[in-house]
């Protein structure tokens, strides 16, 4: 039987996953009835349901954000709970007129062994560490 890795390990596969437009890698990691909630200020699907279609999203995303060199996604902090890895996410896009453009928010995955259920997307960083009661770490 294949053990598990760590919540956090199995997060900044994901993060590595997305950085190499690793799509497939970004489905494994995922149940496939995993779920992905947006802010309600993203201009794109609220939710997304299933592992693939996370993926296609993702993917589609980052396409929009100019292409394979114009967009990144890493991680700045991880704080890690009972099944539970709230990380600082920071993300270099360029506008449609090439402007780069820096970001940074906060993000809530939910794991059930050593898959990714459930990720939440919040504008700050502080709210999503109070959300998943780890605002004292």
């Amino acid at each position: 039987m294949e053990v598990p890795e760590g919540n956090v390990e199995t997060v900044r596969r994901f993060f590595e996953a997305v950085r190499r437009r690793d799509y497939d890698t970004v489905a494994a990691v995922m149940d496939p009835d995993a779920e992905w909630q947006n802010t309600a200020s993203f201009p794109g699907p609220r939710v997304v349901h299933g592992a693939s279609a996370i993926a296609h999203f993702l993917e589609d995303m980052f396409a929009s954000y100019g292409g394979s060199g114009g967009s990144r996604m890493e991680i700045e902090k991880v704080t890690e709970g009972d099944d539970v890895v709230v990380t600082l996410a920071r993300g270099t896009w360029r506008s449609g007129g090439g402007v780069p453009l820096e970001t940074r928010w906060g993000q809530i995955f939910e794991l059930r062994e050593g898959r990714i259920v459930r990720v939440e997307v919040h504008g700050d960083h502080a709210r999503a560490l109070r959300i998943a009661g780890l605002s004292d770490r």
